[in-house]
């Protein structure tokens, strides 16, 4: 299955080691996680050299072909809200992760839908983590 990470790239890289041991987990489950880009430790204004149009074009792609989302939220990003918005039109699974600590700078527009499509989850350590995880991709099988 094909899962489309996101977490805050723009908006602070200060959880960049989490998105790594996220995408690890993925990976090691089996899982295609399709923006590992997420995840990597570069310099966003040195290393990223597409153009915003073809970021844009390859995003849509990958959440076209994605089977479900995990969105680590504990920062706010305008475009991590976009890509969950985006694919939560086209009705696929979406799991946000979130520190606990972070809870109340989640977003009202994540945390309050209750549509169906997204679950919303607060995590304290990587255990936990990767028990919300593993229970939320045991519902997708």
């Amino acid at each position: 299955m094909k899962v489309y990470f996101t977490g805050a790239m723009r908006g602070g890289r200060e959880n960049q080691q989490i998105y790594k041991i996220i995408v690890d987990h993925l990976k090691s489950k089996g899982f295609e996680v399709m923006t590992e880009h997420v995840a990597r430790d570069y310099d966003l204004e040195k290393d990223d050299r597409s153009t915003e149009k073809e970021r844009y074009d390859k995003d849509i792609e990958y959440l076209e072909s994605a089977d479900f989302m995990i969105a680590e939220i504990s920062l706010a990003s305008t475009g991590v809200g976009y890509e969950i918005g985006y694919l939560e039109g086209r009705k696929k699974p979406i799991l946000c992760l979130c520190k606990k600590e972070r809870e109340k700078f989640a977003s009202l527009m994540v945390t309050g839908n209750t549509k169906g499509f997204i679950t919303v989850k607060y995590y304290s350590n990587e255990a936990e983590m990767f028990k919300i995880i593993d229970e939320f991709v045991k519902t997708l099988k």
